[in-house]
This record gives structure tokens, sequence and C-alpha cells, in this order.
């Protein structure tokens, strides 16, 4: 969704140079379009508009929703325009998909999906993202067969990818860290999650293993991407 939303703003500030806001018309009076914060990276935030946008020398407006596909929510755009003004609405749109920017492939995010209720706030579906500053590879203690087995199938195929595709070797792959608390578990994530990001790994962490179906698809978009889930024996 926030990554929709923020292409929509910046195409239209490249093809016109400004965004055109509007009240939207409702039973107890017009609405007008909100400011939404949406994070584009650690510590690092952008201000985007949400709501209806008038096109210049288009009669009739666009508007900005969420849009449910297979229970994940996804950034809408409808148009209520004549039919003289489709061109430029596909004009937009055009633009819109040739953007190849993503603000969360590639990084370390957080992600939660509130209930399917038009009550949830729009920005209760966007992503954070993880701090990562203090983690370090060194600080993970194994024995020297747990740290082969880390090494092995976790850490290598994220610093070796193209090695291992084309030795053939899968990169898709299920991973478990069990042991009581204390022993790395989290750590070795957290240390995954760096390694992530330094080898353009989108790495997505869930606390819900309920969302992990809607987690998958998110994740589809973002590829090659890691997916972790803390304490899945708990929520089990």
């Amino acid at each position: 969704v926030p990554e929709g939303a923020l292409a929509l703003f910046e195409t239209l500030n490249e093809l016109y140079g400004f965004v055109q806001l509007m009240d939207t018309p409702g039973f107890f009076g017009p609405t007008p379009p909100e400011i939404l914060t949406v994070q584009t990276g650690l510590n690092e935030t952008a201000m985007i508009p949400w709501g209806r946008f008038g096109v210049p020398g288009v009669e009739g407006h666009i508007q900005t929703s969420i849009r449910w596909g297979s229970s994940i929510p996804y950034f809408q755009l409808r148009a209520s325009i004549p039919a003289g003004g489709r061109a430029a609405i596909q004009n937009i749109a055009d633009h819109m998909r040739k953007r190849k920017d993503s603000i969360y492939r590639g990084k370390a995010i957080k992600v939660k999906f509130p209930p399917k209720e038009k009550e949830t706030p729009v920005t209760d579906f966007f992503p954070k993202f993880m701090d990562l500053a203090d983690i370090s590879e060194d600080k993970l203690i194994f024995s020297k067969d747990v740290q082969h087995i880390v090494d092995t199938t976790l850490f290598t195929p994220i610093r070796k990818t193209e090695l291992c595709r084309r030795q053939g070797i899968p990169l898709k792959r299920g991973i478990l860290l069990e042991g009581p608390p204390g022993v790395g578990k989290t750590l070795t994530a957290s240390v995954a999650a760096t390694m992530a990001q330094q080898h353009g790994w989108t790495f997505i962490q869930t606390d819900d293993v309920r969302d992990l179906p809607r987690v998958y698809k998110f994740a589809m978009h973002h590829q090659p991407a890691i997916i972790s889930c803390e304490d899945l024996d708990i929520a089990l």
C-alpha cells in the first residue's frame, strides 16, 4: 500500500510538478485528503497525500484506496473522469508501473496485518524498518558443529546466492532455530537480517504465525526474501 501511494505521489509530481488535492464528498460532509507519514527507511520518512486528487486539464478525479485480495491489502487507484481524460489517467498508470524503485526490497522490515476492517487506519498496514545497528556476527557464540550448520544452511545461501544458483543448490528452504532462551536464536535471525540487507535480500519478520500466509504473498513481491517468525511454538 505505501509503495503504491508513494509511486502515485512521485508520478504526479514528475508529470505535473504538483499534486492537486480535493475533498471527498460524503453523507456527513466533505472529507479532506489525509497526509500520511510513511517510513522510507530507518529514521527516514516521507509525507504522502492520501484520498482524492485532481489531474490538471482533466475533469473529474482519481482516488486512492485499499483493495483486498487473498486476505492482504493492495494499493488501488480509481478514476472518475469523462472519456476524454482516459489518456491522461492511462499515462499516470503507465508511469507508475514503470517505476523500479521499492521502499522495502532489499531491506529488513517487520510486518503486521490487522484484521480486515473498514475502521482500520491505512497506516496500520505499513511495514516498519528494523534497527540492526548493534547486530554483529561476532556476538554469536556456537559450538563448532552448530556454527557449521548455521553457516551452511542459513548464511551461505545469503552470501553466495549466485554461486548457489549456478551449482543448482536450492535457495528455498525452511529452517527451525530451537533451544532454551539465551542460546542465540533471535540474534542469529538478526544477523541473517543484516546479511540480507548487505546482499540484496528482503528480510521480513512477523510475530504472529497466523499472518504467515499473508506474509508469503507479500514476500513474493519483494524477492529474494527471507521470512522470520518468532516463537512459533507459542503461537501454535
